[in-house]
């Protein structure tokens, strides 16, 4: 019976030279006991051993492949390089690994809050848009409709912004 391992999320760096947290795991399962007693002694061994693996596997194979790749195009093909690699690791140890995947590939949180929020060179020279939408009632067989437009001046009405 397959045994699932969860990593702590990691930073790696594409060919890119883009950082990305990956979150992942992997699953395995002891094939010979023996061997894996001899070598392991405890579980807590081969856990840590597994994590180092994990680590440098992942930081080796997310190196050849670039930011859209490890998050879109690529992502199979990096997590069987992944697991190849993991499990020719592991076999020292008498263990056989299932399967490895990738939950989540995203940028760090501080990338993330530098493109969603803006900056304030940016804000200082623009004036902000208020948006007061204009509400209208529009009578309707059994009851009123209720439309909110936005003002003339407002992008979403092609307007011409003051």
């Amino acid at each position: 019976m397959p045994v699932i391992w969860n990593c702590a999320e990691r930073e790696v760096i594409a060919s890119d030279k883009k950082r990305l947290i990956v979150d992942s795991f992997t699953r395995y399962r002891i094939v010979e006991p023996l061997r894996f007693k001899q070598r392991a002694k405890v579980m807590s061994n081969f856990e840590n051993q597994l994590r180092t693996f994990m680590d440098s596997s992942l930081r080796a194979a997310a190196a050849n492949f670039d930011f859209q790749d490890i998050v879109r195009d690529k992502r199979d093909e990096l997590i069987e390089e992944i697991r190849k690699d993991i499990n020719q690791k592991t076999k020292n140890f008498g263990v056989e690994v299932v399967d490895f995947r990738v939950r989540r590939a995203d940028l760090p949180k501080e990338n993330s809050e530098a493109v969603l929020s803006p900056d304030a060179d940016r804000t200082s020279s623009r004036k902000p848009t208020v948006f007061a939408p204009m509400v209208s009632v529009l009578p309707c067989r059994s009851a009123l409709l209720l439309t909110v437009m936005p003002p003339l001046s407002s992008p979403m009405r092609g307007g011409i912004q003051r």
